[in-house]
């Protein structure tokens, strides 16, 4: 069980290096721990628009945006390692008075980059780095004092079918969740004949996430 805890340890780094790096990429670098999050959570959430498999298959379901303690342990050892910086480093009650990070986060280049360049040949590592790249970009176009309260209106994690401290599963038995389920209808709201990629799907789907924030 130990080494499978380590394994899954490894690969969750590898996708927050990637998230970080498209973070740079998108030009909304360094990322603040709880943003770090809340795209580790749509990287998940959205996963299967790409027809692709969350990292993450459950989450606990927290007031607030989401926050994994086990993500930030990986996210700790990245820093340790060196692979990725940290600065501003502090500490904050949430709503729920539980103990959270608050930091910024960025790629180490001098060590990271080869690394990244390694995770290019790998099939499964470079369709998630896209993934991360495509909702950095899509996040990118949204003013950054309304990421959060956009959120707020995410399909599934704003979902009444699950109450804060219960399971929210991100691959049911459909292999989709209510979050992917909204990004693909976009298309089939769409004139006839018309297609949209998946990352022009996730672009939709979060602008229609501000959208709502604004209109609440």
């Amino acid at each position: 069980m130990r080494s499978i805890d380590q394994e899954e340890s490894v690969l969750r780094q590898l996708r927050i290096l990637t998230i970080l790096d498209g973070a740079e990429r998108a030009g909304i670098a360094p990322l603040e721990a709880k943003q770090v999050h809340l795209i580790a959570y749509l990287t998940n959430a959205l996963a299967p628009v790409w027809d692709l498999e969350p990292m993450t298959s459950e989450l606990l379901k927290l007031y607030g945006s989401p926050y994994d303690a086990a993500l930030q342990a990986d996210i700790d050892k990245l820093v340790v390692s060196g692979l990725a910086l940290c600065s501003h480093l502090s500490y904050y009650q949430d709503e729920s008075r539980r103990w959270r990070v608050s930091a910024l986060y960025e790629v180490n280049h001098t060590i990271g980059d080869a690394l990244l360049d390694e995770l290019r040949y790998l099939p499964d590592e470079k369709n998630a780095a896209d993934v991360a790249a495509e909702i950095c970009l899509a996040i990118s176009a949204l003013p950054s004092e309304t990421i959060e309260r956009s959120f707020g209106f995410d399909a599934a994690y704003a979902s009444t079918e699950s109450s804060p401290g219960s399971l929210l599963n991100l691959y049911d038995e459909t292999r989709s969740n209510k979050s992917s389920s909204a990004a693909n209808m976009f298309e089939q709201l769409a004139p006839e004949g018309t297609s949209f990629s998946p990352a022009e799907r996730v672009n939709l789907y979060i602008r229609h996430l501000y959208r709502m924030s604004e209109s609440a």
